[in-house]
């Protein structure tokens, strides 16, 4: 194969990833918004029904608080004293302490869809440019895919070792996991790629 001819390849599997890069960081961003502003509307809703309990059977909700406080430790007094100083902070201090104690519901960090949306968007993005950097630099087609297995591992054994730091399993073994979820991916696409088009790299 010519030079020219890698080069035309390279450049359309670049084109191709680019395009993939952007159309997959757009729909993980258009799901986790739809699926956030689903929750939240899910999540308001039910503190719309509490503030209306709350409001027309006082006395059975202030029970079920108590019940709730007294389930967590509290003496029925000190459970008492609890509730009348939160009435007297008024209504939006009793819906919030209401909502947390019983429906385990905070009110004032719901999660915000556009935020949410921006971070899918760009984890997908890194993720999916990851692979697409030698592409872009190294001409050779054979070189590339080598490199680019390179640095997709390198970069899983890297998000697997910041995983670890919030399981309760060690780095190497939260790291070999990550990897090995790739291996598998990696095979499934390879093999797609080779039973649709006859090779991966030409």
């Amino acid at each position: 194969m010519s030079e020219e001819s890698e080069a035309i390849q390279s450049k359309s599997v670049v084109i191709s990833g680019l395009a993939g890069l952007l159309g997959g960081a757009c729909s993980m961003a258009c799901g986790e918004w739809v699926s956030m502003v689903a929750q939240k509307q899910g999540l308001e809703s039910e503190i719309k029904v509490e503030r209306r309990h709350l409001r027309v059977y006082e006395k059975e909700e202030r029970k079920l608080l108590k019940s709730e406080l007294e389930r967590n430790g509290l003496s029925p007094e000190t459970a008492d004293a609890v509730i009348k100083d939160i009435s007297k902070q008024g209504e939006e201090k009793m819906l919030l302490f209401h909502t947390k104690m019983v429906l385990g519901i905070d009110s004032e960090e719901l999660g915000s869809p556009f935020k949410s949306a921006a971070f899918s968007f760009f984890c997908f993005a890194i993720g999916a440019l990851t692979p697409l950097i030698p592409w872009i630099f190294i001409e050779d087609q054979m070189q590339a895919f080598q490199w680019t297995l390179v640095m997709v591992s390198f970069a899983t054994v890297a998000a697997g070792s910041l995983q670890a730091q919030y399981s309760h399993r060690g780095v190497i073994w939260v790291s070999c996991r990550q990897l090995l979820v790739m291996c598998i991916s990696a095979i499934l696409s390879v093999g797609s790629s080779y039973l649709t088009s006859g090779s991966v790299v030409s």
